[in-house]
């Protein structure tokens, strides 16, 4: 895995569901199979990549989120994570599929494992991977397939 530079623009990638529970911003990977759960900070990170974004445009967010204290971020009290955390937490999401950079070609990414609980960092502000899960099955809507197997060509109510 490279270093990532200040200038490196991150997205998410177009597979990717989330959605905020408490403190805690889960990650569907429906090209994984799998799901994450983020702490506070990861979450802050990751509802800010609305867009592409750059890795300071991301350390300035969450600066400004803790700076405020807004709850709605969830990352006052957290402490302010450093630049080589949040990096190193951005490329363990580019590696697991569910975060891109830009000019950069997903599929030569290699997955590297990570610990069901990540450890913090030694400030307590690092973001981090507090969980995740393989999915057994994900499950296709007709409405989205038509005509892919005998299921989806036949009236569900009839």
């Amino acid at each position: 895995m490279q270093s990532t530079r200040p200038e490196t623009m991150f997205r998410r990638a177009p597979h990717t569901a989330w959605r905020q529970v408490d403190d805690e911003t889960i990650l569907v990977d429906l090209a994984g199979h799998r799901m994450l759960g983020l702490d506070a900070v990861g979450g802050a990170l990751w509802h800010h990549l609305d867009a592409p974004r750059t890795l300071d445009a991301l350390i300035e967010h969450v600066v400004e989120s803790t700076a405020k204290g807004a709850p709605k971020d969830a990352v006052a009290g957290h402490g302010i994570p450093g630049r080589e955390s949040v990096g190193r937490f951005l490329e363990q999401l580019v590696a697991l599929g569910v975060l891109e950079i830009e000019g950069r070609d997903p599929s030569s990414e290699s997955v590297e494992p990570t610990p069901r609980s990540g450890s913090p960092e030694p400030d307590g502000a690092g973001p981090r991977i507090l969980w995740q899960e393989e999915i057994a099955q994900v499950a296709a809507s007709c409405a989205f397939l038509p005509g892919q197997n005998a299921l989806c060509n036949s009236a569900p109510f009839s």
